[in-house]
């Protein structure tokens, strides 16, 4: 799959004009591409579980983040990481987690033996080096009131949490919690993304092309505002109604894509696979 930089790339290439001459932010094509994505839904989304750490009462939700499918806080227990690694891995400022499945562990006997509690991992890594994080004891967070519906899975557990001392709510690309600090294991539907953090597109060739030509056309509506282009009217035009006959090829390839290839049975089995976890989360 394309990622969003071989995305972005490409854009410059046709728009070298415009990028020599300082004209192209690119925060906001970055935006421009995961916004556009997220309006095709649940269709090339996939199911991403993070540990999340709270500051303040509120976290940073994500960046390919779409719906909640669950959300627990838990307790950081230990660590452990080899010697070689300790002084590298503290004094990093650039952290990439990825958060391994969750398992039964003994304190006493320090192995998966005679069961005590829940715990889950975390797996850390800097460059050549790992530490290996432990939470404890997860517990179900309830929903705030008044959370807009459309930040949760349709299957999302924490609907269905009643009462729970602890809350979460999602704003804009914020979480809030009732607490001042801690940490939550989440798991969301969102976008792909590789180890590096950086966004994957379904590899779906309309889809690309529909990217790739909205960004355009937002560059020359830039460029249009800004008076930087007196002859970017006519260019303009031609890529909006580019836009607008790509979107809709676009929309077809991803609906057919995800009816395809025994869409049906693949859902059963990982809605049966993702409540198993889910109960299991739990002693």
């Amino acid at each position: 799959m394309p990622s969003r930089k071989a995305i972005i790339a490409e854009i410059l290439t046709s728009m070298r004009q415009y990028d020599e001459s300082g004209l192209i932010d690119y925060v906001s094509l970055n935006r421009w591409i995961k916004n556009e994505l997220k309006r095709f839904g649940a269709n090339i989304m996939q199911l991403t579980e993070r540990v999340i750490h709270v500051r303040n009462g509120q976290a940073d939700l994500p960046e390919n983040f779409f719906s909640l499918d669950f959300a627990v806080k838990c307790e950081q227990d230990s660590y452990f990481v080899e010697e070689e690694c300790r002084e590298q891995i503290n004094s990093s400022q650039e952290w990439k987690t990825r958060t391994e499945t969750l398992y039964e562990w003994d304190n006493q006997s320090n192995s998966h033996k005679g069961v005590d509690y829940k715990c889950i991992t975390e797996k850390v890594s800097v460059e050549n080096c790992t530490a290996t994080i432990r939470y404890k004891s997860p517990q179900m967070l309830k929903l705030t009131k008044g959370i807009k519906r459309e930040y949760c899975a349709n299957a999302c557990k924490n609907l269905y949490v009643r009462q729970a001392p602890h809350e979460i709510n999602i704003q804009m690309n914020k979480m809030q919690f009732n607490f001042k600090k801690g940490h939550i294991y989440m798991q969301y539907y969102g976008l792909p993304v590789d180890d590096d953090g950086d966004l994957w597109i379904p590899e779906m060739r309309n889809l690309e092309e529909y990217l790739i030509a909205y960004c355009r056309m937002k560059i020359l509506e830039d460029v249009y505002y800004n008076d930087e282009d007196v002859n970017v009217i006519n260019k303009l035009q031609l890529a909006k109604q580019e836009v607008s006959s790509l979107y809709g090829m676009a929309q077809t390839q991803v609906k057919f894509e995800a009816l395809s290839k025994d869409w049906d049975k693949k859902i059963k089995n990982k809605n049966r696979r993702e409540t198993l976890k889910y109960e299991n989360l739990f002693p």
